[in-house]
């Protein structure tokens, strides 16, 4: 009867063990749902993103960005600024040469005028020559005048005659310098053009073209203050 208790007092070590191993399993699973919840991971898994390229009117250094990682931009804001330094002095280069090109043609515009004033100089006095050529030629002809007198006043005539197609290369040439007039002149359109480009100030500022789609935030820009572009 003694030995019955003692054997019945005795705790079971696989009973304990069974316990020991639903007590872990139950803590395990209790720490899966709370770990799940504040750290939640998994090897299968997909993003979904929209990309957009940008690319500046102009090439040069970035001295600004006015966007951050994950700061929704709009379409017209602001994203990068160019350094417009270069163009800036290109643009003075190309007004100074604007101004040179216009003394230049006030000065070939001067001298069509006074090429025109000699061709006028000219074709009047062949005009002269001409007929005091005509009135000795018909005087020689009577027996006025002796054969020489004509011949002095026909090398008169030809001096006249060559006179005034010097004078008429003399105005072709200054108008070749010239040029067309206005727009249509090559120096003058190609500085004009130079200065009546696109406005700099807006040329150097990198914007959003086209609308931020599901109002997307921009991510990973790399392109910092001092990159090329």
């Amino acid at each position: 009867m003694g030995e019955t208790t003692q054997t019945q007092a005795r705790p079971d070590p696989v009973r304990r063990i069974v316990l020991g191993l639903v007590a872990a399993a139950l803590l395990l699973f209790v720490y899966t749902l709370i770990a799940d919840r504040m750290t939640p991971s998994t090897s299968q898994a997909t993003t979904q993103a929209f990309l957009v390229r940008m690319a500046p009117d102009v090439g040069g250094r970035v001295i600004e960005v006015a966007v951050h990682d994950n700061a929704p931009v709009e379409a017209g804001a602001l994203l990068y600024r160019i350094d417009p330094r270069n163009y800036e002095l290109a643009v003075r280069s190309a007004e100074a040469r604007l101004g040179q090109v216009g003394q230049n043609i006030g000065a070939s515009t001067a001298s069509v005028e006074t090429a025109q004033s000699k061709v006028a100089d000219a074709l009047a006095a062949r005009n002269n020559a001409r007929d005091q050529a005509g009135r000795t030629i018909e005087l020689v002809r009577r027996g006025v005048y002796p054969t020489a007198r004509g011949d002095d006043a026909q090398a008169t005539l030809a001096r006249a005659e060559a006179a005034l197609q010097g004078a008429q290369s003399d105005l072709e040439r200054a108008r070749q310098q010239l040029g067309p007039a206005g727009a249509q002149n090559p120096q003058l359109g190609r500085e004009v053009n130079t200065c009546d480009g696109p406005p700099w100030h807006e040329a150097f500022a990198v914007r959003g073209q086209r609308p931020n789609p599901c109002g997307q935030p921009i991510r990973d820009h790399q392109d910092g203050v001092g990159a090329e572009q």
